[in-house]
């Protein structure tokens, strides 16, 4: 019941702003714990490996197949990164959009309606602004372990098969630091998503109150221009709009005579 309790809040928690769950210390560490004891069963491994020819080309092709694959992922993570942010400048200009379109209908709608309209909107923005931190920290992550030539150089008090080891010692060094490093990248993008997620549906319950709105604001219209044209036909009824006739009121004074105007010119009858 506890854990239902917990996954729901997490839920709700990511509807308004997506984020990486949260682990506890204890947790954490039992995961670096376990990505130690991995790192070094693969050392212990290659140190334990035979000096052979043959075994030493297979366990080198297998280690650079494992160093392609978490550079591709690497590749991945940051292109669907840089995605997410190209599409930002889009996103925001629709949602300015429809903010200039709310502020226009302010005026015909009513205040509860239009402040239903600005929260959705609010909403839209607030998980484009989560969608785009979450990608910024996915790219400023810690940088990748790399080898250097030096590492890569038999040294010259170092055999064949020492040295073989020894640079797929360093290769799975970095294969484990690198994994770990495009797991978090990927956290991010995880976040990133879910709050492109929630944009998408906020834009879309945004579309349908917009036209909702303009539906029955339509229909209202109508109806007035309607009611009007029905009125105006009817003359017993704009009687009774117009209501009782006065008494002729009391005739004023006489007004002083005015000036006398400026003779005309002559017409061309007349030339």
């Amino acid at each position: 019941m506890k854990m239902n309790i917990s996954s729901s809040f997490s839920w709700l928690v990511d509807l308004f702003w997506p984020r990486i769950d949260s682990w506890s210390q204890e947790k954490e560490n039992e995961e670096n714990e376990k990505l130690d004891r991995l790192k070094q069963n693969d050392l212990s491994a290659l140190a334990a490996m035979p000096d052979e020819t043959n075994t030493i080309t297979s366990a080198k092709e297998t280690v650079k197949f494992l160093s392609e694959e978490e550079r591709d992922r690497k590749e991945s993570v940051a292109s669907r990164l840089k995605s997410i942010i190209g599409l930002a400048s889009v996103s925001a200009t629709l949602a300015l959009g429809f903010q200039a379109w709310i502020m226009n209908i302010q005026h015909s709608a009513n205040h509860s309606l239009s402040l239903l309209l600005s929260v959705i909107n609010l909403y839209v923005v607030v998980q484009l602004v989560c969608a785009l931190l979450a990608s910024v920290k996915g790219l400023q992550g810690s940088p990748y372990l790399m080898l250097v030539a030096e590492d890569l150089v038999q040294k010259h008090d170092e055999e064949y098969f020492e040295s073989e080891k020894r640079i797929m010692c360093e290769h799975i060094m970095c294969i484990h630091f690198n994994q770990k490093l495009n797991t978090e990248k990927f956290q991010h993008l995880a976040v990133a998503h879910r709050a492109l997620k929630n944009y998408l549906w906020g834009i879309l319950l945004l579309v349908l109150t917009l036209g909702t709105l303009n539906y029955y604001s339509s229909d209202q219209k109508l109806l007035e221009e309607r009611l009007l044209r029905q009125i105006r036909a009817e003359a017993q009824t704009l009687e009774l709009l117009r209501g009782p006739q006065g008494l002729q009121g009391v005739q004023g004074q006489k007004g002083e005579r005015g000036e006398r105007g400026m003779r005309g010119l002559p017409s061309k009858s007349c030339q």
